[in-house]
């Protein structure tokens, strides 16, 4: 096995060292004494697990499982809601993160999902055809989906805040001709409210 070396990091960060194959290492200790091991390839990746776990902790939950993929959990989230939204609603779900998530981040831990990573995946659908509109609504269940991690205690911070969704350019109303204006203000003439049509020409 290799040969760890390590030291007492902060109060506030538990036991990191880092072994001698270079990769960092971490340790919590569990309700019952029994500590779980936590690794990375870099210090801040490991100090990073160790916070999620830590808030686990403190909020009553087990830590989880490194090996808890994206698309593991988009299942045990959608399994939740079942009974409080509508079954179109939890298929909708589904299908949008079937077809705009999984395939680019479903194999990775969710833990380790990373601001970042929603950043380009967001780039890359727009790249491939994906309105902004559509974009911002796979944003918007994403959000909703870690939001439940984060309450649930699986990571201690939902990645999908802060990320920016793509503008959504405003469309311009089309301007109406002399024609239109006339025949408006001939439609309008002796309305109630004729004054406040004459003025908003």
């Amino acid at each position: 096995m290799p040969k760890k070396t390590g030291r007492k990091a902060g109060n506030s960060e538990g036991t990191i060292g880092k072994r001698a194959d270079g990769r960092w290492w971490a340790r919590v200790t569990l309700p019952g004494g029994r500590r779980k091991a936590l690794y990375g390839k870099t210090r801040n990746e490991v100090s990073a697990k160790l916070l999620d776990a830590r808030k686990a902790l403190a909020d009553g939950h087990t830590p989880s499982s490194d090996r808890v993929t994206v698309e593991e959990f988009h299942r045990q989230w959608l399994e939740s809601i079942q009974h409080s939204v509508r079954p179109k609603t939890v298929e909708s779900y589904e299908g949008v993160i079937r077809t705009h998530v999984l395939p680019t981040l479903g194999k990775i831990s969710l833990t380790r999902l990373q601001p970042q990573q929603l950043q380009r995946l967001y780039a890359e659908r727009q790249n491939a055809g994906s309105s902004p509109q559509t974009v911002r609504h796979v944003h918007g269940i994403v959000r909703n989906m870690l939001s439940v991690a984060e309450k649930w205690g699986v990571i201690a911070r939902n990645p999908a805040r802060l990320v920016t969704p793509p503008r959504v350019p405003q469309r311009e109303l089309p301007s109406l001709s002399h024609e239109q204006v006339r025949r408006f203000l001939h439609a309008a003439r002796g309305h109630r409210l004729e004054a406040l049509f004459v003025a908003g020409v």
